[in-house]
């Protein structure tokens, strides 16, 4: 998981708006939604490199808390990827369905 990647994924989904339908409610904005997401991805990822490396270092003795905090990484990765799936999945039987 490469921070530009999680980064450069949630530039993309702000930049799709277009300025006219950002006037919308910010509740319940989708696009609000999945930036906030990709987030909380991206801040647990961090929160996994920093438990590694500070196991690695000495800092810490708790392999425990280590290996929990790479694994709420890992799920929250695939996560994000399988939701990216679905959302490239509609988006191209929107594309089917208009022709």
């Amino acid at each position: 998981m490469k921070d530009s990647t999680i980064q450069g994924l949630a530039e993309t989904v702000r930049q799709l708006q277009p300025q006219q339908q950002q006037q919308q409610k910010k509740d319940g904005n989708f696009q609000d939604m999945l930036v906030k997401s990709l987030q909380e991805v991206n801040r647990l990822k961090l929160e996994s490199n920093k438990a590694s490396m500070d196991l690695a270092a000495g800092k810490s003795q708790n392999i425990h808390d280590t290996m929990i905090a790479m694994e709420k990484a890992n799920v929250s990765f695939q996560m994000m990827m399988q939701v990216r799936n679905r959302i490239i999945e509609a988006y191209q039987d929107i594309l089917k369905s208009s022709m």
